[in-house]
Parts: structure tokens; C-alpha cells; sequence
């Protein structure tokens, strides 16, 4: 079953084979004012704007749960180096009013085999909004 997926290349899923969630999900937003300082009264302040939004999760990718925890991990890596653009949807909901981009991926490569072969990694992704010109 689907849970979600950013972009085409990367789906979070669990069937009986394969088990790649996402945790922890967190959604910033934010509005920009500016302050308008006036003569022996209190300050104004002035909406200007909202500010990008950012989402952060963690991802756990566990070998025995039928990944390879590193080939998924490089679609991230790939996806965030060459800047792409991406929807972000959990369940069918799309999240924000625009695309995503991967600012930073933050990674732990925890548990390896003895042949050197990954098989336990925990990563934090933080997205920023991808505003529309």
C-alpha cells in the first residue's frame, strides 16, 4: 500500500515485502512584517508577505525490511543535487500550494554487514517551498 511519495521516483510504502515510511513529519510556515516606527506612539507593522515554507521528516530504511537502505537513499541524494522540483503528497493530499525542493538531507549510517553492504540507515530530509515565478 501507498503512503505517499515525493516526486515520481520516490514512494513511501508498505506491503508485505517491502517496508519505506516516513516519521515525524513537521510543517513550517510563516509571514514577513515590517516594522514602521512613528513618533512618540507604539510601532506599526506592515504584512508583507509570507515566507517559504519548509517540511522536515525522518526516514528509516532497514535491510531485513525488504530495501536496500543506500539505492534509496541515492534517489534523495540525486533528487536534492540536481535541484528538482517535486509534490510532495502523504496519503492523497498534496502538501503546500507549490513544489518541493530537498535543501538538506542529514544521514546515519548505522549498521553495516561484514562484506560492507548497508543495512541500516536513518535520515532527516528538510524541503523548502518551490515558489512559482
Amino acid at each position: 500500500m501507498v503512503i505517499g511519495s515525493l516526486g515520481n521516483d520516490i514512494v513511501f510504502e508498505v506491503t508485505p515485502e517491502t517496508v519505506k515510511t516516513l516519521n515525524n513529519l513537521k510543517w513550517d510556515s510563516g509571514a514577513k512584517y515590517a516594522e514602521i516606527n512613528r513618533y512618540l506612539k507604539d510601532n506599526l507593522i506592515e504584512f508583507q508577505g509570507c515566507e517559504l515554507e519548509s517540511i522536515t521528516f525522518s526516514v528509516q530504511l532497514n535491510a531485513a525490511l525488504g530495501v536496500n537502505p543506500l539505492n534509496e537513499y541515492i534517489k534523495f541524494l540525486q533528487a536534492m543535487r540536481k535541484g528538482e522540483a517535486m509534490r510532495f503528497v502523504v496519503g492523497w493530499k498534496a502538501y503546500g500550494k507549490n513544489k518541493w525542493v530537498i535543501e538538506k538531507l542529514s544521514n546515519n549510517l548505522e549498521k553495516y554487514d561484514q562484506y560492507g553492504n548497508l543495512l541500516y540507515c536513518t535520515f532527516d530530509v528538510t524541503l523548502k517551498e518551490y515558489a512559482a515565478r
